[in-house]
């Protein structure tokens, strides 16, 4: 059995509707997170993340313990992900009242003492956001595989159905769209935010 979570997942094939909770409540969070920092949009995350749970759950039957159970997760997560863009390409995906929303969020309390360096850091979060959600949605999900994940390149290439060469290449091309995208903003700040 390749993890525990793998074996929760056995368990539940065999009939213990607890053990589904149990991953549904471990993996909830992370499986939203992913899809939103995907797709910018939280009302849409967390529809999408029910949705994933839905496939797991219809898929328990033909799951085989073959990796890690959240390695085959993240690969369901990424099919969605990149299906629901597919779906919605036309379509704005982060709404009027979701900006509204966080341009009254209030700023990190640590940075409270500074206003200026408060509002720096926020315009350069806003733009790496920015600078994140224009990229092709393959490399996107590498650097959110990536960096907020933290899986290996074996995972993330498990994950997008893809050899760890393909995601060391995803990643190389993404930090180079990111460090495009943001030159201007990093040489006027003289700061590098992929570091």
């Amino acid at each position: 059995m390749p993890d525990d979570d793998a074996q929760l997942m056995v368990n539940f094939q065999r009939g213990d509707s607890g053990a589904f909770d149990v991953l549904v409540r471990k993996y909830h969070v992370q499986v939203i997170n992913i899809i939103y920092r995907f797709l910018g949009h939280v009302n849409a995350a967390e529809d999408l993340a029910q949705d994933v749970f839905v496939k797991v759950y219809q898929a328990a039957p033909t799951y085989k313990p073959t990796a890690k159970f959240s390695t085959w997760l993240y690969r369901i997560v990424a099919n969605h992900c990149l299906n629901y863009r597919r779906d919605t390409a036309h379509r704005p995906v982060v709404s009027a009242s979701a900006l509204e929303s966080a341009r009254q969020r209030p700023l990190e309390t640590h940075l409270e003492h500074d206003p200026s360096k408060a509002l720096e850091t926020e315009e350069l979060r806003t733009a790496v956001r920015s600078a994140l959600r224009a990229l092709p949605p393959n490399q996107r999900l590498a650097v959110v595989l990536d960096k907020y994940r933290g899986l290996s390149h074996r995972e993330i290439g498990r994950a997008l159905g893809c050899s760890e060469k393909a995601v060391k290449s995803l990643l190389a091309r993404a930090r180079e769209n990111l460090r495009r995208t943001l030159s201007s903003y990093c040489h006027l700040k003289g700061s590098d935010p992929l570091k």
